[in-house]
């Protein structure tokens, strides 16, 4: 980890700024959450053999989450923002939502959606905890939709598995 993060503090709370027309500015946070969330150990669908296979490791899945506590633990902000408006908790349900649809071989969305394990369900659930406990607001609006997390999220498919956590 400290060669991720050495010990001499950096600013742990930086905020990116891609460059891109787009011009997506997010702290850095965001990318140790996402990180957490894409090597969460899940089930995902094979084009070619038509079969669901577990992606990631339980050895992968453990160091990001890992990453993502010691950089909570070392003061990051779970509140600060990206070019939205939107805190790590609106970032991290609306990656979890876009993971849960999408085939990552073709890039595009299943109309089923991908099938969501206990065990998967449960890493989410633990990523989403230790934003929440560390101070995440669940309320978090983004300054573009002008919807927080619930009016976000409510209608997808995945608010079923994580709305509980909004009650």
């Amino acid at each position: 980890f400290n060669t991720i993060f050495p010990k001499h503090n950096p600013d742990i709370n930086f905020i990116v700024n891609d460059g891109t027309k787009h011009h997506e500015i997010r702290p850095v946070l965001f990318d140790c959450v996402r990180n957490a969330l894409w090597h969460t150990r899940r089930l995902d669908y094979n084009v070619e053999t038509k079969e669901f296979n577990w992606t990631s490791s339980n050895e992968i899945q453990k160091e990001s989450f890992d990453i993502l506590v010691e950089v909570v633990n070392r003061g990051a902000n779970v509140n600060a923002v990206d070019e939205c408006n939107r805190n790590s908790l609106f970032d991290a349900v609306g990656e979890i939502n876009m993971i849960y649809q999408t085939n990552h071989e073709t890039n595009t969305f299943y109309p089923q959606r991908q099938k969501l394990e206990n065990e998967t369900l449960e890493q989410y659930k633990k990523i989403l905890k230790l934003l929440i406990n560390n101070g995440a607001d669940k309320n978090s609006t983004s300054s573009f939709s002008k919807t927080n997390i619930k009016e976000t999220y409510q209608n997808e498919l995945i608010w079923k598995y994580i709305g509980d956590m909004w009650e």
